[in-house]
């Protein structure tokens, strides 16, 4: 204590108030941040962060203010008792310039501190997860993102439930520690991995420690580059290092190494989703799965057919099917009756459902007139036109719903919309059985296809979604594919009307 009021009072030599109390001391209270940034797994992100706020608090308001007021002093005293003034004048000069500096980056790193405040007092979205057993007791269920306590609830809940063989992850990404984490908890604990809504960022890391891997019908892994939870100068984070830890789990997975090229090609703010058949190429998964198969939960409550007849009966294509095709209509309310009953999730409601009705219109499509066929094709563009401008994987989904799986386009256009796309799939399904069937003229067909794919020119590669990684492509396959279909309805009329229903026969 004697010595620390000397130095506060300016009685130490210059030399030991500076390179002491300054230089040496500095160096001895990095110390502690540096061993932060390699913590032990069993400490939490939170409370490490608060540990970091707390010293870097003590260090700026407490012992700073000691070093610097104590060595300003003693350069003072320097001056009087030695009556040389060189070396004290310029140790001030630093001291100031000190002052300044640290003045500074505290003012450009203010918003990372509040960030970091919030991370440490739990108020981030990185503490927004659930972790609970699914209703028969098979798998652990996590929801949210992936934060700080997450390895360790998910490790509680499995020493509480020692026979679950696996864990379901639904999840927008999170700290790549604790993904790190939860893939050796998985990992010893021999359990499969499942996704039903979406599992992208850091939960990927998670997802690839299963034993057998598999995503839900609607449901998409997506990567990209990793990059701090804070931005700003006072954080050095090393993303490349953790990405070359996250592509070794990738191979020990048995991943193929042309996808772990392209892994990270999106930048952080991006996002590359792999088709379905693209990850089960490159033995990312397994297989698929749904709500039904391992977490159904009854949701929905018990609902019987006339409550779905109500529902069905609302939309003139669900009259007319019940008209011409008794028999298809009856099979789709006990389909929807089946799901809904099961607990099947809304996505998987949506596809299921919405695969009927499309499989109809698909197949009424040759027969539509030429009205229909041309106010379809425009309600097609119109609507990937508005859901592009607002996410292009929707869009995506929108057009390839087999390799991406169903975007829920409820979010992204207006009740007209709908109403004007039901209206279209009614007009479909009442001309396919009121209108014979029209000659298709293939040459003619193949000759308008055929210019329409020639100005397209080398973007005609979107037409195929494996082509696609990130956003851009995601925009740019999409906006071929709307381009593909005005190239055609700006054809001569009786040519287009032919070209679509030759393309529509061929699917």
């Amino acid at each position: 204590m004697t010595y620390l009021k000397k130095h506060w009072r300016g009685e130490l030599s210059l030399a030991k108030s500076f390179w002491l109390n300054m230089f040496v001391l500095n160096i001895v209270f990095t110390m502690p941040m540096v061993l932060l940034m390699n913590p032990p797994e069993y400490l939490r992100s939170d409370n490490i962060m608060l540990f970091a706020l707390v010293y870097l608090v003590l260090h700026l308001f407490i012992i700073y203010p000691w070093q610097v007021v104590g060595t300003w002093r003693s350069a003072n005293n320097h001056i009087v008792m030695h009556q040389r003034k060189f070396w004290a004048r310029f140790t001030q000069v630093l001291l100031v310039l000190g002052i300044l500096s640290t003045i500074a980056q505290t003012i450009v790193n203010a918003q990372v501190y509040s960030e970091m405040f919030k991370f440490a007092t739990r108020q981030s979205d990185f503490s927004e997860y659930t972790v609970k057993m699914t209703a028969d007791g098979q798998r652990v269920y996590f929801r949210g993102y992936i934060g700080p306590g997450s390895p360790q609830a998910i490790t509680k809940l499995l020493k509480a439930n020692p026979a679950a063989e696996g864990i379901i992850l639904d999840s927008l990404g999170g700290l790549v520690k604790e993904a790190m984490t939860i893939n050796r908890i998985i990992k010893n604990s021999g359990l499969n991995t499942y996704t039903l809504e979406s599992c992208v960022s850091a939960c990927t890391i998670a997802f690839i420690a299963g034993k057998q891997r598999y995503v839900g019908e609607s449901a998409n892994l997506g990567f990209h580059g990793f990059s701090s939870v804070f931005e700003g100068p006072v954080v050095d984070y090393n993303n490349e290092r953790d990405q070359r830890e996250a592509a070794d789990l990738y191979r020990e997975a048995g991943v193929s190494e042309d996808f772990i090229v392209h892994m990270f090609t999106a930048q952080k703010d991006d996002m590359w989703y792999p088709a379905f058949a693209e990850l089960m190429e490159h033995s990312v998964v397994h297989g698929e799965t749904s709500t039904i198969e391992i977490a159904a939960d009854d949701k929905h409550g018990a609902t019987d057919q006339a409550e779905i007849e109500g529902y069905l009966l609302e939309y003139e294509a669900y009259r007319l099917i019940k008209q011409y095709e008794p028999a298809l209509y009856q099979q789709l309310v006990a389909k929807m009756e089946s799901l809904l009953n099961n607990g099947a999730s809304m996505a998987e409601l949506q596809r299921s459902i919405g695969n009927y009705v499309e499989e109809i219109a698909v197949a009424s499509m040759v027969r539509a007139s030429d009205e229909t066929l041309e106010k379809f094709v425009q309600i097609l563009i119109s609507s990937g036109r508005k859901i592009v401008r607002q996410d292009a994987f929707a869009c995506m989904q929108y057009f390839f719903p087999d390799q991406y799986g169903n975007a829920d386009i409820r979010h992204y256009l207006e009740d007209s919309d709908f109403e004007e796309l039901n209206n279209v799939f009614a007009m479909i399904i009442k001309d396919a059985y009121t209108r014979p069937m029209p000659d298709i003229d293939v040459e003619k067909g193949d000759v308008v296809i055929n210019d329409v794919v020639e100005r397209l020119g080398d973007d005609v590669k979107y037409l195929d979604p494996t082509n696609t990684h990130g956003a851009e492509d995601y925009k740019k396959a999409c906006d071929v594919m709307i381009a593909f279909y005005d190239e055609i309805i700006h054809h001569d009329r009786e040519e287009a009307v032919n070209a679509l229903r030759y393309l529509f026969a061929s699917e």
